[in-house]
C-alpha cells in the first residue's frame, strides 16, 4: 500500500508526503533490522512487479528512505551487491554528503551502468572531497557529458 497509494496533489502535498514516508516506514521496519542484503534480495526478485509501480520509481522510494538510516554506505554497498546500482541515487547522494563514499567505492559505481550517471551528477552538484572530484572528472565519458546536458543525471 506505501508504495501504491494514489494521493490527491492538489491538496496539502507536504501531509501527503510524510503520511507516505511513514507508510513506507512502517512497512520497511521489519526489514531494517535485518542485515541490508535481506531487502536487497527482496528488491532484486521483485524488480519486474517494482517496475511497474510509481513509473518505475519504487525502487527509488525505498532506496531514498534508507537513505536516511545510519550508515548509508552500508545499505548502497548490498544493493550494488544486488544489481540494484540504477536505483542508488538518493544513497550515492547521502554517502557523498556524509563523506562515507570512499573512493574504492565510487570506483566500482563509476563501472556500474546503472549508478554510474547518479554518482557523476552527485559529485558534479554536490561532492567537497578533492580526491573523489578528480577521480570522478578524469573518469568522465562522452556519454557522461550528454546526460548532463540533457537532464537525464
Amino acid at each position: 500500500m506505501a508504495l501504491t497509494a494514489e494521493r490527491d496533489f492538489a491538496h496539502d502535498w507536504q501531509e501527503d508526503r510524510r503520511i507516505r514516508d511513514a507508510e513506507l516506514d512502517q512497512a520497511l521496519e521489519a526489514y531494517i533490522e535485518q542485515p541490508p542484503s535481506v531487502i536487497m534480495t527482496w528488491l532484486a526478485g521483485h524488480d519486474a512487479d517494482l517496475a511497474m509501480v510509481k513509473n518505475s520509481s519504487a525502487a527509488w522510494i525505498i532506496m531514498s528512505r534508507l537513505s536516511t538510516r545510519p550508515n548509508p554506505e552500508r545499505w548502497l554497498r548490498a544493493a550494488l551487491d544486488h544489481g540494484l546500482g540504477r536505483a542508488c541515487g538518493p544513497l550515492i547522494s547521502k554517502c557523498i554528503d556524509t563523506g562515507a563514499m570512499t573512493v574504492p567505492l565510487a570506483k566500482e559505481i563509476l563501472g556500474d551502468a546503472g549508478g554510474r550517471s547518479s554518482l557523476v551528477s552527485a559529485v558534479i552538484s554536490q561532492c567537497q572531497d578533492a580526491e573523489l572530484t578528480d577521480l570522478v572528472v578524469s573518469a568522465l565519458k562522452v556519454e557522461d557529458g550528454t546526460a548532463v546536458r540533457t537532464g537525464d543525471i
